[in-house]
């Protein structure tokens, strides 16, 4: 470990650089501006001073006692002083890299990387000549406000905040805060970098008795968006920016909780049930639940609203459910469950050689040119059930998807060219083009998919400096235009296996501001594509132009 010892105003100040660690000592030591290098590669190699200035990037104002990094051809720490200056003396020549942290600040570098996935960096040449650096933080954005109910101030009402993002071509949701209302049923949630925010009050499951005639009747707040939505989609997004406070003051109601109650039965014997209730847009809740494992019966409470009653049983067997649709208005009684296991899915696979290739993988060889699973595609704040990867059992051998859950799946492949997957069918339904449903209770038709290696490969390159601005390129299936594909944006690009048929290709800026597997999200940029075709076997070569696209 590199040391340096300075005396600063009387006072011994250690400064310990190697580790990129700072003990210092004293109310002197907060003055620091000044902070030797480690020694360099050549003691005979010329030193020079590095200096700059940490500020806020929306008011131009000095950021004190920023922690200061320099890296590259040099590795120190230190701290901005009262005027947010900095410096750091015996640098060696050549670029160095500088970034500096405060509590209730981001650095440039995060909101680069978290927009669009590349880390920017604050770079200097240091040299006799060296200017000034000045390194930016970004100030966090707060949402606060207060909630209240029927009685008041509604007190330890949970709080999240969620952020709507498109994560390679599909729109998802991030948990980015939470928080609890306090006693005066305030909240307050920070550390928020720049952007659109979702806020979510409740579910609120300790029960509240209020009397109702001669009886009482247990009370609750559901699940609400602001400024008062059921779900996200019909939500109203909170844009803020850097250094910007959200109020979002939200009257609750409160809701009364009806009992609901009925036996779960199974074929294994169950050592314990989970009960859910899903909402019609996804969300999940759970309720608190009475279960007798010897005679089956359960007994939960749930507020009013139309539900899927999802129950699953655990034994040494594995996982059993079962599906209930549910309208509750009022107390219900006479539920019946029966726990079954989750779907199983048989699979045919074909494979087509045009080229006259051994077919070993049907015949039970090692060399199975595909990998192929079931993708479960939600956008709910809980996220979809897991999906499935296609399994294989003796010889020849037969495939299968298991432990398929009720909900709604795509049909991913990804072949090894010159292989491609030519036809997927279930039931009559083009799995490359429309989603497998999978109902509560029901048995999925076989699923037949056909493989060719007449594939085709299609290259290119663009116009514009596309790959220094994160550029990519989409190819979208005129026949199944939620399987795109894509590829970096440098000076040239390649797709091989690829499907003969009709395409529609576009360079864009940034693929992440689109929903590009989302057909009606790119519908109003196919306008600006262009098409080609492809014939099987044919390699083939484009010339595109850049697309802007998104905010």
């Amino acid at each position: 470990m590199n040391q340096t010892v300075r005396k600063w105003q009387g006072q011994w100040t250690w400064v310990l650089l190697g580790g990129a660690l700072a003990l210092l000592c004293g109310h002197a030591a907060a003055q620091i501006s000044t902070i030797d290098a480690p020694p360099q590669s050549s003691d005979h190699a010329p030193r020079y001073t590095l200096s700059g200035s940490v500020v806020n990037s929306i008011t131009g104002e000095p950021l004190r006692r920023a922690v200061v990094q320099v890296y590259g051809n040099v590795s120190a720490t230190g701290f901005s002083d009262a005027e947010g200056h900095f410096e750091f003396s015996g640098v060696a020549g050549g670029t160095a890299y500088v970034s500096a942290r405060k509590p209730g600040f981001f650095g440039e570098q995060e909101l680069s990387q978290r927009a669009r996935g590349v880390l920017s960096q604050t770079s200097v040449q240091v040299g006799p000549d060296s200017s000034a650096v000045v390194v930016r933080l970004v100030p966090e954005s707060t949402i606060t406000g207060r909630v209240t109910g029927d009685g008041g101030p509604a007190e330890t009402i949970p709080v999240t905040v969620f952020e709507a993002r498109i994560v390679n071509g599909l729109k998802t949701w991030e948990q980015r805060g939470a928080a609890s209302t306090d006693e005066d049923g305030s909240f307050r949630i920070a550390e928020l970098m720049p952007g659109t925010y979702y806020v979510e009050f409740g579910p609120y499951w300790r029960w509240m008795v209020a009397v109702e005639g001669a009886k009482a009747r247990e009370w609750g707040y559901a699940r609400t968006f602001y400024p008062g939505a059921p779900d996200p989609e019909s939500a109203r997004g909170l844009a803020l920016a850097a250094g910007q406070v959200a109020e979002t003051d939200l009257a609750l109601k409160r809701e009364p909780f009806y009992q609901v109650s009925g036996t779960i039965s199974s074929a294994l014997a169950v050592q314990g049930v989970s009960l859910q209730f899903l909402h019609p847009s996804g969300e999940t809740d759970s309720f608190p639940l009475g279960y007798n494992v010897e005679t089956g019966k359960f007994q939960t409470r749930v507020m009013a609203g139309t539900y899927t009653l999802r129950a699953r049983g655990f034994a040494e067997g594995g996982t059993s459910m079962a599906d209930f649709p549910l309208t509750v208005n009022g107390d219900v009684s006479g539920i019946h469950l029966l726990l079954g296991p989750p779907a199983s899915i048989p699979v045919s696979l074909t494979m087509k050689s045009v080229s006259g290739r051994d077919n070993a993988a049907t015949r039970g060889g090692p060399t199975l040119p595909l990998t192929v699973h079931l993708m479960a595609r939600s956008v709910s704040l809980t996220g979809g059930v897991a999906g499935s990867i296609l399994e294989s059992e003796g010889k020849p051998p037969r495939y299968f998807f298991r432990r398929i859950e009720p909900g709604r799946y795509s049909l991913e492949g990804f072949p090894s060219p010159p292989w491609y997957v030519a036809s997927a069918q279930s039931g009559g339904i083009d799995l490359l083009r429309d989603y497998l449903v999978v109902a509560p209770g029901a048995q999925p038709e076989p699923i037949e998919i056909v493989m060719r290696d007449d594939s085709a490969t299609l290259s290119g390159s663009i116009s514009g400096d596309t790959a220094a601005a994160g550029g990519m390129v989409l190819l979208i299936p005129e026949r199944a235009p939620r399987r795109v594909q894509v590829r970096p944006a440098g000076t040239s690009f390649e797709f091989a296996g690829l499907p003969p048929g009709g395409y529609s290709m576009l360079a864009v800026e940034h693929a992440d501001d689109i929903e590009y597997l989302n057909p009606e999200a790119m519908a109003p940029y196919l306008s600006q594509a262009k098409s080609v075709t492809l014939q099987p076997s044919q390699t083939t070569s484009i010339a595109l132009e850049l697309t802007r696209v998104g905010p």
